[in-house]
C-alpha cells in the first residue's frame, strides 16, 4: 500500500489528526531482534532509546544505528529488522519506549512523515524522555482521557517537526536568512520592516528579499500576510471572534482593509467564513 509522505519539517504547519495511540514499554536484551510483519508496519511509531541501541537492516540500504537518547521515527508500511545491543536494564521498567499511532490529514487521508526509518537526535533528549514516560504512564497506569494522551503526542510531534525545520534551514544554503525568517514567523502580527529583518541576518535588504523569495516562493510581506490571514481564518472558523476581533488579533487595525486582504488571499470574505463556517 502506498501512502502519502509529508516531510517531518512541514508537519507543524498542518491541520491533522492522530488516531489509535497505543504506547508500549520494551525491555530488550543484547541480540534481541524485531522484524516487521509481511507488508510492513500497520501504523507509524516513535521509539525513544533510553538505555539501549539498535542496528537497522533494510533491504537495498546500508545498515544504520540509533543510540542512547535518539528517537527513531518508523513510518507506516516500513519494512525493517532491528537488532538490539548495549542494552542496560538496572531495575528500570524498560530501556526503550514505543508510541504507535496513525496520522490523517484534514481530508481524512492517511500520511507518513518519511518514506523509511528516520533517526532523530534531539537537542534535549531528557525533555523527550519525560514526555514519552508521561504518555506511557497515562495510558497504562491511569484513567486519563484519550484527548490528554493525544495532546502529549501532538506536542512531541510538533516539537520534533520544529526542530527538524530549524535544523534544515540553518544548515542549508538559506542559513543566512534563518534569523529573519524565524523572527518573522514569531512576530508576524507586528508586521516587522524588511530592513530590520535583513539587519538581523547581517545582509542587505535586497539580498534578504532575493533569498527569502527563493526559499519560500513568496516576498517577505506576502509570506507574513499569508501567516496572518491563515491564523485569522482559524479564529473565524472557531466562531469565537467577530471579523473585527479576528482582524485585530492578527495585527490589522482596519477591519475593512483586513477584509480586502482576506478576499485577495482566500477568494472569500471573512464574514462569509463566519456565517457559513467555510
Amino acid at each position: 500500500m502506498r501512502i502519502q509522505v509529508v516531510p517531518f519539517a512541514k508537519l507543524y504547519q498542518m491541520d491533522y489528526s492522530i488516531l489509535r495511540v497505543v504506547p508500549f514499554y520494551h525491555r530488550w536484551h543484547d541480540g534481541n531482534t524485531f522484524t516487521t510483519p509481511e507488508g510492513g508496519r500497520p501504523n507509524s511509531g516513535l521509539m525513544y532509546f533510553s538505555a539501549c541501541e539498535t542496528d537497522y537492516s533494510i533491504r537495498d540500504m546500508p545498515p544504520f544505528s540509533a543510540g542512547y537518547g535518539d528517537i527513531s521515527y518508523v513510518p507506516q508500511t516500513a519494512d525493517y529488522t532491528c537488532r538490539f545491543k548495549n542494552c542496560s536494564l538496572n531495575n528500570q521498567r524498560c530501556n526503550e519506549y514505543l508510541i504507535n499511532f496513525e496520522l490523517f490529514d484534514e481530508t481524512g487521508q492517511p500520511f507518513a512523515l518519511a518514506g523509511q526509518v528516520q533517526i532523530i537526535r534531539p537537542r534535549d533528549h531528557i525533555w523527550y524522555a519525560r514526555r514519552f514516560e508521561e504518555v506511557l504512564h497515562l495510558f497504562h497506569h491511569s484513567s486519563a482521557p484519550k484527548g490528554q494522551i493525544k495532546a502529549l503526542v501532538y506536542s512531541i510531534l510538533t516539537d520534533l517537526s520544529l526542530e527538524q525545520r530549524k535544523e534544515h534551514l540553518t544548515a542549508g544554503k538559506y542559513a543566512q536568512i534563518a534569523p529573519g525568517l524565524l523572527y518573522l514567523e514569531k512576530h508576524y502580527r507586528e508586521n516587522p520592516a524588511i530592513a530590520d529583518l535583513a539587519e538581523l541576518c547581517h545582509i542587505s535588504e535586497s539580498s534578504f528579499r532575493r533569498l527569502f523569495r527563493a526559499y519560500t516562493g513568496l516576498a517577505p510581506q506576502d509570506y507574513a500576510a499569508r501567516l496572518r490571514i491563515g491564523k485569522a481564518r482559524l479564529l473565524l472558523e472557531s466562531g469565537a471572534m467577530s471579523v473585527a476581533e479576528a482582524a485585530e488579533a492578527v495585527g490589522y487595525q482596519d477591519s475593512s482593509y483586513f477584509s480586502r486582504v482576506f478576499k485577495l488571499k482566500t477568494g472569500i470574505l471573512p464574514k462569509d467564513v463566519l456565517k457559513n463556517g467555510v
